[in-house]
């Protein structure tokens, strides 16, 4: 019936930008072989981020995400993210779309072909997934993706002037020319 499997072609959409950069920004795999154990979680407080990550996803795939519980400083028990354990999608994020820990992310090349629109929506869920949505933690938070980050730091600045953004390096540069 096609229940519970991947799409044999999976167009690069909006949602599917969006996915990654969730992924990228809060996200986690484990894939054990040996142990036969595969998992991909995206964990995140914010119930309203994962909404968005759980719509996406409905639009994508038809393997039904499973919510993850944990308590908050309260003791109340709280929805804290969405798991799904399918050795393919694991795979398919740890390898394709470049996520295996936080320390080594890496844009997908595709991306940076896509048009406009795919490329921002990746670089806002990367954004808010990894951030807030209050501004007055917006400085604080900056600093914490560029640090916590760091190696995809560069691959955000090779796709943000794929879509006409010049960084405040270029900037200057371009200035005192």
């Amino acid at each position: 019936d096609g229940k519970g499997l991947l799409p044999l072609y999976l167009p690069i959409t909006n949602e599917l930008a969006e996915l990654i950069g969730y992924m990228h920004s809060e996200g986690s795999t484990s894939y054990y072989e040996d142990k036969g154990s595969y998992q991909m979680a995206f964990t995140n407080y914010n119930e309203k981020m994962n909404q968005r990550f759980e719509e996406s996803w409905n639009k994508i795939f038809s393997i039904p995400l499973i919510k993850r519980f944990s308590k908050n400083s309260k003791g109340e028990k709280v929805i804290s993210g969405r798991v799904v354990s399918n050795k393919i999608i694991v795979a398919l994020f740890k390898y394709v779309f470049g996520k295996d820990g936080s320390s080594n992310i890496i844009v997908p090349d595709f991306l940076y072909d896509s048009d406009e629109d795919v490329k921002w929506h990746y670089i806002s869920a990367l954004y808010d997934g990894d951030g807030s949505l209050k501004p007055e933690e917006a400085m604080a938070l900056g600093a914490k993706i560029l640090i916590e980050h760091l190696n995809i730091v560069t691959n955000l600045s090779e796709l943000a002037d794929t879509t006409g953004i010049m960084s405040a390096k270029q900037e200057d540069s371009k200035l005192k020319k």
